[in-house]
């Protein structure tokens, strides 16, 4: 599709220098972007695979890695269909971008895309793979699990919290 079609479906295309080819990022979707310093670049993307299939198990959802599949198959799978995206750059030693889970949103952009640059791939949601009832907070198991693998404190920031804290900084830069 060209950038006009994507555009009036209302979305933006920007590139990015993470690793990864295509994928999407849309409502619904639980984004994580940890900047920390990592020596290995293989073994942290490799962590985050594991922390994100533990946060996954821990909703009742069976997901896995493929890294024996190569380096496309990056990400975390439920059977043959993607539930999480991973695509991350290092710069001084520091990790930008980080992960995609889908948790409960629209799948159709998926389909006006290759994710991931793999043709026939179908993605999943974890809306679509538990048990209904069964989740709870994914984004603080998820967070637990990552900080857990990090030997880190989890520290959530609610919205609120985080523009009550930007105000007096925002009025400053503004007088």
């Amino acid at each position: 599709m060209s950038e006009g079609w994507y555009r009036d479906q209302g979305i933006d295309i920007v590139d990015t220098d993470r690793g990864g080819k295509v994928t999407y990022h849309g409502p619904g979707q639980l984004v994580g972007y940890p900047i920390v310093r990592v020596d290995d670049v293989v073994a942290y993307v490799r962590l985050l695979e594991r922390v994100l299939v533990a946060a996954l198990a821990g909703e009742g959802v069976s997901a896995h890695a493929r890294p024996q599949d190569g380096p496309d198959y990056t990400g975390v799978w439920v059977e043959d269909r993607k539930i999480a995206s991973i695509g991350v750059h290092l710069a001084r030693g520091v990790t930008t971008h980080g992960f995609a889970v889908n948790v409960d949103n629209d799948l159709e952009p998926f389909e006006w895309i290759v994710p991931c640059g793999l043709a026939g791939v179908r993605m999943t949601s974890l809306a679509a793979e538990a048990t209904p009832g069964r989740t709870r907070c994914f984004r603080r198991r998820a967070a637990w699990e990552l900080a857990q693998a990090l030997g880190r404190r989890q520290r959530l920031v609610s919205l609120p919290r985080v523009e009550s804290a930007s105000l007096p900084v925002a009025a400053s830069v503004s007088a």
